[in-house]
């Protein structure tokens, strides 16, 4: 098994392909995994372990076992991500294939989407109709197709490269749908993009922070009231990070307000006002624009925030290690399994500061993360 690390004071982060899994290993437990690695026989890796730490050769079996069987479990837990397909020749499109029909300009480019049905439109339009614009079918630059055949979900781009997802992981086609997307709005492939953080990005002149989270911590809330102050919200919950120069890239999708948020953005959103102090049953969330349609330029991330809404404190901010950091940022983090980028990853995480925050108060919290960006 292949593997590639980076040494942090006396921790190895190790990579694992293809597993595409990370690990936090100590000496000895990194010698092991050497001999392990080179397919040594287990008595020998136990004599070298014992000579090399001075162990006795009961200590060293003990510890060799754990530690291979950490290993074999990671290795046998591995199994191919199949969930995305690609065909690289056009896909017939079932007939009456067309539900409705929805034109974005972004960045200068006409898009033109069209939906099968309204599962597929409710995935995918709300977040970008602010962006919506009456074109002619000439005009329209690229063309995205979307829609089901058994129980498969495919998306289509420019009749030309067709994607399909099991239609039991919508949440898998969104983020195919957003890479696609993104490539199409910076003229970029796959290759481009170390990964992608479930995450908020706020920039300003001398960098962007990301500010992740589980879902309902206050990303968006947080991040629309910075930008209420004047800073560029990049992206709300798909943050696109390149593998070359390591830069977070602005992506359109708006913000994304639900009913908890929606009175503490009224009096800086007054738009906000008209849907009252609730969401309709049938509304799970309105969005914010966050760009006229034009795009800003990418930014280096300067501060990666870990935030937690907790009704028991009022603001504690602090900076916390990165290693120990880590595991809760791969959460929230796609990476592909390829070695260049898991180099890329380790060599571009463990250079930014990490910090926890806690928060009750948006007020004081939005205060605290602004001296962020001018520490």
């Amino acid at each position: 098994m292949s593997y590639i690390f980076r040494q942090i004071d006396d921790t190895y982060v190790v990579w694992f392909a293809p597993a595409n899994r990370y690990m936090q290993l100590q000496y000895p437990a990194f010698r092991i995994l050497e001999d392990w690695t080179g397919k040594l026989p287990e008595i020998q890796i136990i004599h070298n372990c014992a000579n090399e730490f001075k162990l006795r050769i009961g200590d060293a079996r003990r510890l060799v076992l754990k530690v291979t069987k950490q290993l074999q479990t990671l290795v046998s837990c591995y199994k191919e991500d199949k969930i995305v397909g690609v065909c690289h020749e056009a896909y017939p499109l079932p007939d009456q294939v067309t539900f409705s029909t929805k034109n974005y300009r972004i960045n200068g480019k006409n898009l033109r989407f069209r939906y099968s049905d309204t599962d597929l439109e409710e995935l995918i339009h709300p977040g970008f109709g602010y962006l919506e614009n009456k074109i002619s079918e000439a005009a329209a630059d690229h063309c995205f197709d979307l829609f089901y055949s058994g129980n498969q979900v495919f998306l289509q781009t420019d009749g030309q490269t067709t994607w399909a997802c099991p239609d039991s992981k919508p949440e898998h086609f969104i983020g195919l749908v957003n890479m696609q997307l993104l490539n199409c709005l910076h003229n970029t492939t796959d290759a481009h993009w170390m990964g992608a953080v479930h995450a908020s990005a706020v920039s300003a002149s001398n960098g962007a922070v990301l500010f992740t989270a589980p879902s309902g911590s206050g990303k968006s809330t947080l991040a629309a009231m910075l930008m209420h102050q004047g800073y560029q919200v990049l992206s709300d919950d798909f943050s696109p990070v390149s593998v070359n120069h390591a830069k977070v890239y602005p992506f359109p999708e708006g913000l994304s307000v639900k009913n908890r948020s929606l009175q503490a953005l009224q009096s800086c959103f007054p738009s906000l006002a008209e849907t009252g102090d609730s969401l309709p049953d049938d509304v799970r969330e309105v969005f914010l624009p966050i760009t006229n349609g034009e795009l800003p330029a990418p930014a280096r991330v300067k501060a990666i925030v870990f935030l937690q809404y907790d009704t028991t404190v009022d603001l504690e901010l602090k900076k916390i290690p990165n290693l120990n950091a880590m595991d809760r940022f791969l959460q929230q983090l796609w990476l592909p399994p390829k070695p260049e980028v898991a180099a890329s990853f380790m060599d571009w995480y463990f250079q930014i500061p990490c910090f926890s925050l806690k928060y009750s108060d948006t007020t004081k919290a939005t205060e605290s993360l602004s001296k962020l960006f001018n520490p």
